[in-house]
This record gives C-alpha cells, sequence and structure tokens, in this order.
C-alpha cells in the first residue's frame, strides 16, 4: 500500500530536507559498517543497529523525509506529529544546544525504547504475531513490518477523487510506536550536529 504525503510549500528560506539523500547516506553508512572488521562489540548493538536502518527507512517514507510534513488534522494528536512538531521547535539552535537533546534520546533509545521493543515486537517472542521471517533466527534478521499493524486513513477523510488518501501508521503497541518514533528523534539530531545519521553513541563528553 502506498503511502501518500501531504504536502505544503516549505518555509521561506528554508530549504526541504532530500529523502532520497538521507537514504543515499544510510546506505553509504551500512556499506562503510560492512567493511570494517568486526565492527560490533555486541550481539545486541548488531541486532539495534540493523532494526535501527529498517525502522528509520519506514519512518522516513511516512513523512517523506522531512519533518516539516503536514499531517491531516485527524493525525494530529498522534506521536509521530508531535514528534515533528518537537524537532521543528529545536531549529535554529546551536551545537552546544542540541547535543543534550541528541543525548537524551539515544539514551531513552539504548536503555528503554530498544529493549522494550526487542522484548514486545521482534519474531519469536511471546507477543503479537510476527508476520516476517520464522522465529528462532537472530533478531537483526527478521525485520520486516512488525510492530505496525496497517496503514490507515480514517472513513470520513474521503480527500480529493483524483489522488490517494494520506496513509499513516498504526501501530499494535506502544513499545513499537515509541520505537519507531525515538529513531526518527536520533537520526534527524544525528543530522542537525552533522555526525553520522547512525551515530548511536551518546556524546564522549
Amino acid at each position: 500500500m502506498a503511502i501518500t504525503p501531504t504536502t505544503k510549500p516549505t518555509q521561506p528560506g528554508r530549504k526541504r530536507i532530500s529523502l532520497p539523500l538521507l537514504l543515499d547516506q544510510l546506505d553509504r553508512e551500512w556499506d562503510d559498517l560492512q567493511a570494517q572488521d568486526n565492527p560490533f562489540t555486541t550481539d545486541d548493538d548488531r541486532a539495534l543497529l540493523a532494526y535501527y536502518h529498517a525502522a528509520v527507512r519506514i519512518g522516513l517514507d511516512w513523512i517523506q523525509g522531512d519533518y516539516h510534513y503536514a499531517f491531516p488534522t485527524w493525525y494530529a494528536d498522534q506521536r509521530l506529529a508531535r514528534l515533528c512538531t518537537y524537532l521543528k521547535g529545536l531549529e535554529g539552535q546551536d551545537l552546544p544546544s542540541l547535543y543534550p537533546h541528541r543525548d537524551k534520546q539515544l539514551t531513552l533509545l539504548r536503555e528503554q525504547t530498544w529493549p522494550a521493543y526487542y522484548e514486545r515486537c521482534t519474531p519469536g517472542m511471546n507477543h503479537h504475531a510476527s508476520t516476517g521471517p520464522n522465529p528462532g533466527l537472530q533478531a537483526e534478521l527478521t525485520y520486516t513490518w512488525d510492530g505496525i499493524d496497517s496503514l490507515y486513513s480514517p472513513d470520513a477523510d474521503s480527500g480529493p477523487l483524483d489522488q490517494p488518501l494520506p496513509y499513516l501508521p498504526k501501530f499494535h503497541s506502544p513499545e513499537s510506536e515509541a520505537f519507531h518514533c525515538n529513531v526518527l528523534a536520533v537520526l534527524f539530531l544525528n543530522r542537525a550536529v552533522k555526525t553520522q545519521l547512525t551515530d548511536l553513541w551518546v556524546t564522549p563528553f
């Protein structure tokens, strides 16, 4: 099912964030990682990064790569929409002001949302049935769409007859919603402080 954005003009003087450029950077960082010898210190780090890559790509599609995405009114109270409002509120801040926000999101990812998502939403656990590969595979090899029941639009919002409806994620559990929104926050804050998009380590100072 296609994910179709509701678009609006970018703000005057603001260059729209490019989804293709973000995806290209993610590809380069993944290729660079694979070229390293023993790049992971733990199996959990390997699984987290693989799930991060998968989740941010899906999440970027929902908003067409830009947190200035114009959500329909019926979706404005959802966590994804509130995340984008939070990110817009950080624009224009200097690097020393942004690092605490980035580190807070990374700490949240490592200590709360990733462990909860792994426990609740990855295949092979005793939870919501997965649509992914058979249980028993290593966690980093099993991500498909588990944790997202559907993409939806309300029945009352028919929209223009010549355009598809804007489909947005519906999560089957708060753990899935928290993880997918958290990884998007980390990606955009990494971008803001000009580090790798996949840098999942708290600032070492």
